[in-house]
């Protein structure tokens, strides 16, 4: 062993090498089963040596034979740095293991009450798989012997109350048992409540109901005469005699056993639902489509996040071979008949059966409310798709004290079982983000047909290992960001990959961002970084987006946590994504500095005029004396003049402002604005009508001030230009704020130009698409629109053209910005 480290052949016994570096003076029995496997699994290259030391986790000793010229020297620099890629890309997803292990501990501890006893070094113990294991199962040894004497206690505490409650009972031994001791000792403090199983993990299987080759009618009878039922049934599923309401809901069903009609679905709809403790509410029955529409009310329930399940449901009834119509909104189609599969698609099928479960009795008692409506969402939620519970695309923001029994509550209606650890696994996984957690359940539920019935950590290794579904992950997630934010989240998530979870500051990710430059421009970039994009700005976005947090002892910022640093990181080519996006800024940026220099130079010749201004100035300033007595037309031509010269000397003011203070980012009111150029273009021109349809109250974004106005500005301009020779024209802008409208999407202000001109033609649509200068008049340089584009595009927006026609007939351009984040303060009064 000794001469083991300068051996050149060294290389062909990897599990050797690893053995010897574990230790100076290993145990002989260790040696031999590595020389065993060596000869068992011959190596036959170097390299292959390093991917085999990888897959073992030895990543220090893989980097020690890859830096080992005389080793390596047969390979290419190309897959020489391929196989540098093979040891990080290992050892970052053994970082990430150690993290996921580490989290499933920490909430543990948590969840028995239990101060932290995290081992250290065990981050510095990746790439020594032996004294990693031997680590977490040291602090795992700790944790379950405190786990213990929790549930021990508990069950003392529980043995020492005399209630007659088992329901209760039973929920506080069902989370002992699934090492939900909080949850647990919540139950137990609580006491007997209408809600014993409070928490997911408390929610007993349903019993299984034996009867079901026997028809409606034979069953029923059952229930009139005790003496006709046989063996047992007496016992467990007849309710007790003073459970009014099943012999009422039972009664009723007899009813609609022998004619559905209005009359009896109305008794039955009322019966049903003072079987679920749900009185006062109308029960309108109405004909259609030949069978009959109720609602199906109260299915809320107190133990469930209120962001879970619709207020009310479609209730269907008919005759029999009777199907009812499909919609979109979730619905419950009740048979008489057997009902089909769960997974067949179409409404949730509620049968007799389900009915007859929910009155039987509990412990001899009758069930309670709680329990029985419990059993019926479980019953109704399985048959339905994800959409159907929370809305198509809706994001699940639980509150942050019941995120995890939210999520938990959701796979239980949903009928998908699923541990403690594998529930905390998928939240670490997605980091409690909305648009991450709803995308990994839309991948591991799938539809309802083929919807699993357990969920395991397994099924998370399999979903992270999916490279394109984290890909589409991440791509949703990245539509909710303008450009300048996903650059700056790139450079997170590659900050992240070089350092961990280690605290960034926005200069680290500025660093970062003209790395990726350099990386990707051999003659240094045409725009810096930090010219493109305010990272301090971005960051703040970041927070509000929910992926970045920051750390208030030091102002410092991280990812939102090492599971999404995991995800994020395998799910882009961050530093492309980064390049890309740089790339089309600095692109833009040259168009915005066109567009500014170019107006500023017509602005500058206001500079050759300047005594002629002054000139004009004094004249009607002369004039504000006598203006009270002028007669009405004189005076609004002189108010017109004296707007005009005020307008016209900020201009040559503004001539000689600085470019770069001029495309600064302030917040801007967008009502304010588009009222005064609307109001603006209303005075110069009587060409077309405008019209502004905005939000009340303030719509907020942080963009340069001068970059929107010359953008509004062009497009108003250009739509009214159409009309110059014919009059009559109209013109709308509106304004929408879609804060919260669709989460995903991120909070956006969307400006609408409408205008009744004859649109573009099929060739000005593509010019327009492709960036390129046209003009649909005589004398125009084309370049009005490509201006506006490349400014609002400068601003962290988009300039589009609808594809079809504006509701006024003619072309529709729509400006989308991001809002800005909430403040009472504006840096612009418009």
């Amino acid at each position: 062993m000794d001469v083991l480290p300068t051996w050149s052949q060294r290389w062909r016994f990897p599990e050797l090498v690893a053995v010897r570096e574990r230790s100076a003076d290993p145990d002989d029995t260790d040696v031999l089963d590595a020389l065993l496997d060596g000869l068992a699994q011959p190596v036959t290259a170097p390299a292959d040596a390093v991917r085999r030391l990888v897959g073992l986790g030895e990543f220090r000793v893989a980097a020690g034979l890859w830096r080992d010229d005389a080793l390596m020297g047969s390979l290419t620099a190309t897959d020489r740095a391929a196989l540098s890629a093979v040891i990080l890309d290992g050892e970052q997803a053994a970082l990430a293991d150690v993290e996921r292990r580490r989290n499933e501990l920490v909430q543990r501890e948590g969840r028995v009450a239990f101060s932290t006893s995290e081992p250290e070094g065990l981050r510095a113990a990746v790439g020594r798989p032996a004294e990693l294991n031997a680590l977490f199962d040291e602090w795992r040894g700790r944790i379950e012997k405190a786990e213990k004497a929790r549930a021990r206690d508990i069950r003392q505490r529980l043995a020492a109350r005399t209630d007659d409650a088992p329901e209760w009972r039973e929920a506080v031994e069902d989370c002992i048992k699934a090492g939900e001791l909080t949850a647990a000792t919540d139950i137990l403090e609580a006491g007997p409540t209408p809600f014993p199983d409070a928490s997911p993990f408390a929610a007993r299987p349903r019993a299984a109901w034996p009867w079901g080759e026997w028809k409606l009618v034979q069953l029923l009878q059952w229930y009139a005469d005790p003496g006709l039922a046989p063996a047992g049934f007496n016992v467990r599923w007849r309710p007790p005699a003073e459970d009014d309401a099943a012999a009422g809901v039972i009664d009723a069903l007899r009813a609609l056993r022998e004619t559905v009609d209005r009359g009896t679905v109305t008794e039955f709809v009322r019966a049903f639902h003072i079987l679920l403790d749900v009185p006062g509410v109308p029960h309108v029955v109405a004909d259609e489509a030949e069978g009959f529409r109720a609602e199906l009310c109260g299915l809320t329930d107190a133990r469930l996040p209120r962001e879970l399940l619709p207020d009310r449901m479609t209730l269907w009834f008919g005759p029999a071979d009777w199907t009812p119509p499909t919609e979109r909104s979730p619905a419950v189609w009740f048979r008489l008949d057997a009902p089909p599969s769960a997974g067949s698609g179409g409404p949730a099928v509620l049968t007799p059966q389900t009915v007859f479960e929910l009155v039987a009795p509990d412990h001899g008692r009758a069930r309670s409310y709680a329990a029985r409506r419990i059993h019926l969402l479980r019953e109704l939620c399985r048959q339905l798709d994800l959409d159907d519970l929370i809305g198509p695309d809706t994001e699940l923001l639980f509150e942050p004290a019941t995120f995890r029994t939210g999520v938990g509550w959701l796979l239980e209606l949903l009928g998908v079982r699923v541990d403690g650890v594998t529930l905390d696994t998928l939240i670490y996984d997605t980091a409690r983000h909305p648009v991450l957690l709803r995308a990994a359940l839309d991948h591991l539920l799938g539809p309802r047909a083929s919807r699993p019935d357990r969920i395991t950590t397994q099924d998370l290794a399999r979903w992270r290992a999916d490279r394109a579904g984290v890909e589409r992950l991440c791509a949703r997630l990245r539509r909710g960001l303008d450009r300048r934010s996903e650059a700056v989240l790139a450079a997170a998530v590659l900050t992240g990959m070089d350092f961990g979870a280690e605290p960034f500051t926005a200069d680290d990710l500025a660093a970062r961002l003209l790395e990726v430059q350099v990386e990707a421009e051999a003659d240094g970039p045409r725009r810096p970084a930090t010219d493109l994009v305010d990272v301090d700005r971005a960051l703040e976005r970041l927070v509000d987006a929910g992926l970045v947090v920051v750390r208030p002892e030091d102002g410092g910022h991280r990812l939102r946590s090492a599971g999404l640093l995991s995800l994020l990181t395998t799910g882009a080519d961050w530093a492309a994504v980064a390049g890309e996006i740089l790339d089309r800024l600095a692109e833009r940026f040259d168009e915005v500095l066109e567009s500014v220099q170019t107006e500023l130079s017509r602005q500058a010749v206001l500079h050759w005029i300047k005594n002629d201004l002054e000139a004009l100035d004094l004249q009607i300033d002369s004039i504000r004396q006598y203006a009270d007595v002028l007669p009405e037309e004189p005076r609004e031509m002189w108010k017109l003049l004296a707007e005009t010269l005020n307008r016209l000397q900020k201009a040559r003011q503004a001539a000689g402002d600085g470019i770069r203070e001029r495309l600064r980012a302030e917040r801007v009111d967008l009502v304010k604005l588009l009222e005064e150029l609307v109001a603006m273009e209303r005075r110069y021109q009587r060409d077309a009508a405008l019209d502004l349809d905005a939000e009340d109250g303030p719509v907020v974004v942080e963009a340069s001030y001068f970059l929107l106005d010359q953008a509004v500005r062009n497009l108003l301009t250009n739509a009214v230009q159409q009309f110059r020779t014919r009059g009559g024209g109209r013109i709308q802008v509106r304004l929408r704020n879609l804060a919260g409208v669709a989460p995903a999407e991120g909070d956006w202000a969307v400006i609408e130009v409408h205008d009744s001109g004859p649109g573009l033609t099929a060739e000005q649509r593509e010019r327009f698409e492709a960036g390129e200068r046209f003009s649909s008049r005589t004398g125009g340089e084309g370049t009005g629109l490509r201006y506006a584009r490349s400014q609002i595009d400068y601003c962290g927006g988009s300039l589009t053209l609808d594809p079809g026609r504006s509701d006024l007939g003619g072309a529709l351009f729509l400006i989308r910005l991001p809002l800005a984040s909430s403040s009472p303060e504006l840096s612009r009064p418009g």
